[in-house]
């Protein structure tokens, strides 16, 4: 059932929507003429709220955000006499789900906007009840209570029950490995191996040995028995992040392990058993990749499982605030000091930002910023893009033509420089892999100053 409070003061009008409302036999419908009657019998229980603008005891805008208090995001749908666009974009402005304008089509009006509100409802139920179960399968490490980030949240709650297969599809930086190791956190996964491995830093003539090991002498330089991920991973969680960056002929025998749960190492004539749990990753919905005939077709569908999107920090810029105040906490840990504040103009340079790089170039310029910064205050002026600041108003530099590839090997120098070439440092700050290092520095792509 769906607990809808209707609040109107005309009671005729309430009367009629309760009919109205009430032929839908999955519909609870309460009617209030009043506020405070309302308020006194709401809480999380209610899925939706249909409030009249003018009331006896107050006006529905200055109480939409009482009503969110009890459920964030609970549709709410405003029923007015004004046919006012200003007033209908306040109350939007404000978290009213709806806007509908009472007259001949208000029956029709109120059943769209219902349907439509039957997804947000669905959402909140689910997230409820995975919230008040979260102590039984383990606290998020994930930061922000942007609308996208509670949605990311509430998918990473439902693989944290299962065992099923993940994919994470999220433009780099956007912190797949970070959703990867939240669903290990989850209490029936915690206390299993975590196995983590980039297939784009691994060489094509080491990628089958990486992910299955190798017995003495299978090659020259296998002078011992070593195991692969494949092996390590045991009954826990092993994770596959750029997946699609897997060599052809190793997909292959990849998709013979998950189907038959068992691998060979290189070299090996025996069986060995698999049962690990895999979570993949990837920059874009590997489908792309299937369909230029760089991936299976088959693995793909075997590899799919529970698919995770994640939104570029450009999407939910609400949540830089709380990213940030993290990563400096970070850093004041790390260096064993207190940690530093952002002023109001260093938080708006922030926000002004469109990210590129999401929440790993935000990280990077918070740690450099909270290097440069003279006080325990950050300010503008400490706020640097690639390590360079833009003296014209403190505004950030224009990177608009630059590509992604571009700004990488840019911020990544600039670290390089910074730590006196300290690959280990800068793979850490950056959550870059140190092999991913020494290729790009060995192809070129980055340099050493």
């Amino acid at each position: 059932m769906i607990k809808i409070f209707v609040i109107e003061d005309e009671k005729m009008v309430a009367k009629r929507i309760k009919h109205h409302l009430s032929l839908n036999p999955d519909f609870e419908v309460f009617v209030f003429h009043e506020l405070s009657d309302a308020l006194q019998f709401m809480d999380e229980s209610v899925d939706c709220v249909i409030l009249d603008h003018f009331l006896p005891d107050g006006q529905g805008l200055d109480y939409v955000e009482r009503f969110l208090s009890f459920t964030k995001n609970l549709p709410i749908i405003i029923i007015s006499g004004q046919q006012d666009q200003e007033v209908a974009e306040s109350f939007i402005d404000n978290g009213a789900f709806e806007y509908i304008v009472k007259d001949d089509f208000l029956e029709l009006k109120l059943k769209l906007a219902l349907k439509k509100a039957e997804r947000q409802i669905k959402f909140n139920r689910e997230y409820r009840r995975l919230s008040n179960s979260r102590e039984k399968f383990g606290a998020h490490t994930l930061v922000g209570n942007s609308f996208e980030m509670e949605r990311i949240k509430l998918l990473v709650s439902k693989a944290q029950e299962t065992s099923i297969f993940v994919s994470i599809i999220g433009e780099t930086g956007t912190g797949k490995e970070v959703v990867a190791r939240t669903i290990h956190s989850g209490l029936n996964w915690s206390n299993k191996p975590f196995i983590g491995v980039n297939m784009s830093a691994i060489p094509v003539e080491l990628a089958e040995s990486t992910l299955f090991g190798h017995e003495v002498g299978a090659f020259s330089g296998a002078v011992a028995t070593k195991k692969g991920v494949f092996e390590e991973a045991g009954n826990g969680i092993l994770f596959l992040d750029e997946i699609s960056d897997t060599p052809l002929e190793i997909q292959a025998k990849l998709l013979r392990a998950i189907q038959e749960k068992v691998f060979r190492r290189v070299g090996g004539t025996k069986d060995i058993p698999f049962n690990a749990r895999i979570i993949v990753a990837s920059q874009s919905d590997l489908i792309t990749y299937v369909n230029d005939g760089l991936f299976r077709e088959d693995l793909y569908y075997r590899l799919m499982g529970f698919p995770i999107r994640l939104y570029p920090l450009r999407e939910h810029k609400s949540d830089i605030v709380a990213l940030a105040n993290k990563f400096l906490d970070e850093f004041a840990l790390e260096e064993k000091k207190n940690p530093k504040t952002l002023s109001q103009e260093a938080l708006n340079d922030l926000m002004s930002h469109n990210w590129p790089g999401n929440i790993r170039e935000l990280k990077a310029t918070i740690h450099l910023a909270s290097v440069l910064a003279e006080s325990n205050e950050i300010q503008s002026t400490d706020i640097r893009i690639n390590g360079a600041a833009n003296l014209e108003g403190n505004k950030f530099k224009a990177i608009g033509e630059k590509t992604l590839k571009q700004y990488t090997k840019e911020i990544i120098e600039s670290h390089l420089e910074e730590y006196d070439n300290d690959l280990e440092k800068v793979s850490s700050l950056l959550q870059i892999g140190k092999s991913t290092l020494y290729r790009m520095i060995k192809n070129k792509e980055i340099e050493r100053k």
